[in-house]
């Protein structure tokens, strides 16, 4: 399948249905919709104006809708007398506009050049390096690189991430993602006092070829097409299926730093919009030497700047400042960075609705109460993590979450490749082992041993009929976590602990009580060491 490289002056652009016009707008507005697919027209001019078409652009009775619009991506002002010269230059087949939205008869969608790029999604994208879109980001990392907008570390990481999710395939998105990269450095630079990280692992999306071959994208694709397009999202699923690893996986190929705040029942207000607290500097500062030289300094009779210095220092230490204290939230609007609200579903509906819905509205602002209205910027980005069917969750409401869109994470058909990323980026970090031939070999028969005990556990924890109700087990046991906790201490530990020992002290105590003695039956089964 084809695809079009975004042209080096992109515009968006708003079209309204003609009264009579093309008889595939039914069917193509509903399938956009819904999401099915997006669809590209051809640009055409007639004598009353610039239209969009989806076969004959010669023939305006055909005319898909008639451009009312159009501005640039950097929101430049564009005035109706603008539109025919720019216009005019695109008219024909070699470029097309294509659909992203349709809302009643109204549709908008991006300007692009018709380029055919190979996208065979059955190549590595190393295929195309040279002249197809590799080589184009990876110029767009060097010059972010260049200007100190991006670490060398983190650049190379995105490129290895982007190829590996096969995004490079896709010129479009590479392009919102390089136009967000110099927007964000444009209006923030390098205000913000944290940095972007490499998460420890990168998430790894283990249904990836199976979505190329449903003709889908990758999770982490998904993921950056909706926070590149300002919506809302919720990473949701199992525990342990990768969800926050994901989502600092998301902030890293964004290029900015995020913040994370974890929900609890029991949660304030405070804890989301800051503290109130007392400054009192003002009064630990009057007994301290340079105090004492000031209040030398005011003796002087002539120096009236240090007397004013020295009144007003007494004024403020004889009351208290109440001052707001920052929260992750204002932070992150603050600088613009990825905000990640952990265990959503934990928190009460009311209390998230409340500035929830205000961040989703599109409004631009978000009262906080003792700051008043605070910007939010176009490059603040929302991601939701929350489990499902877990017990003393809430169910949060309907409003808030038609504000939203939603990822589902399925457990994975094999943990391996998960137990793998983990454990070695833990081993690296803790620096007692070197990953070598003898590491690796040694690792792997541990992954597939831990991998098919996993399987028995996950058996045990599903009424399938043949399996007896006294022997079913909760999904506590299936904590990808507690595995790679125990792999970890195990390779640590040069044969001074088995790797039994530490999947029950990190696995099978964690569970309840009741189903201890089942999943320790089972384990020599499986784990041999």
């Amino acid at each position: 399948m084809a695809k079009k490289r975004v042209s080096t002056k992109t515009y968006k652009v708003t079209a309204k249905k003609v009264a009579v016009g093309c008889p595939m707008w039914a069917a193509v507005s509903a399938a956009i919709t819904d999401g099915s697919f997006k669809a590209s027209v051809v640009i055409g001019k007639t004598a009353t104006g610039y239209y969009l078409f989806a076969d004959d652009a010669s023939d305006a009775t055909k005319a898909f809708a008639k451009i009312n619009a159009i501005e640039t991506l950097e929101d430049e002002s564009i005035s109706d007398a603008d539109i025919p010269a720019i216009l005019d230059e695109y008219v024909g087949k070699d470029h097309e506009v294509q659909i992203d939205a349709v809302a009643g008869t109204l549709v908008s969608g991006t300007l692009c050049k018709i380029e055919v790029i190979d996208t065979s999604r059955k190549k590595s994208t190393a295929s195309v390096k040279g002249d197809g879109y590799a080589s184009i980001m990876q110029e767009h990392v060097n010059e972010m690189v260049s200007c100190g907008a991006m670490n060398e570390e983190v650049g190379k990481k995105i490129m290895e991430v982007l190829e590996e999710n096969k995004i490079l395939e896709d010129a479009s998105l590479c392009e919102q993602l390089y136009g967000y990269w110099k927007r964000h450095w444009e209006k923030f630079g390098d205000k913000d006092p944290k940095k972007t990280q490499i998460p420890t692992p990168v998430y790894k999306d283990p249904a990836l070829e199976e979505s190329i071959k449903d003709h889908n994208e990758g999770i982490i694709s998904e993921g950056l097409r909706c926070a590149l397009s300002g919506h809302g999202l919720v990473a949701q699923g199992g525990k342990s299926v990768g969800k926050n690893i994901w989502s600092s996986t998301i902030a890293m190929l964004l290029n900015v730093p995020y913040s994370l705040l974890t929900f609890s029942r029991s949660m304030a207000p405070s804890a989301i919009y800051g503290e109130k607290s007392t400054d009192n500097s003002a009064s630990e500062k009057l007994y301290s030497a340079e105090a004492h030289d000031l209040a030398v300094s005011s003796l002087d009779g002539d120096n009236l700047e240090a007397i004013a210095d020295f009144e007003l220092l007494k004024a403020r230490a004889s009351s208290v400042r109440i001052v707001q204290d920052q929260s992750e939230l204002f932070d992150a609007l603050q600088y613009g960075r990825v905000m990640i609200f952990n265990e959503m579903n934990m928190a009460d509906p009311n209390l998230f609705a409340s500035f929830v819905n205000q961040i989703l509205d599109g409004t631009g602002f978000l009262f906080i109460p003792g700051r008043g209205e605070v910007e939010i910027p176009r490059e603040f980005v929302f991601i939701g993590t929350q489990n499902e069917d877990y017990e003393g969750t809430e169910q949060q409401n309907e409003a808030t979450m038609s504000r939203l869109a939603a990822l589902t994470f399925p457990q994975p058909k094999t943990i391996i490749p998960q137990l793998q990323a983990a454990v070695e980026a833990a081993i690296k970090q803790n620096g007692i082992r070197t990953i070598d031939d003898d590491f690796t070999k040694e690792a792997d028969k541990i992954y597939k041993q831990v991998e098919k005990y996993y399987e028995a556990c996950k058996s045990m924890s599903v009424d399938d009929g043949r399996t007896n109700y006294a022997d079913l087990v909760s999904e506590a046991v299936l904590n990808i976590r507690g595995f790679i906790r125990a792999i970890v201490e195990y390779l640590e530990a040069g044969g001074h602990t088995t790797l039994k020992r530490k999947i029950e002290m990190h696995v099978i105590s964690t569970c309840p009580v009741d189903e201890r003695a089942s999943l320790k039956t089972i384990m020599p089964q499986y784990i041999t060491v």
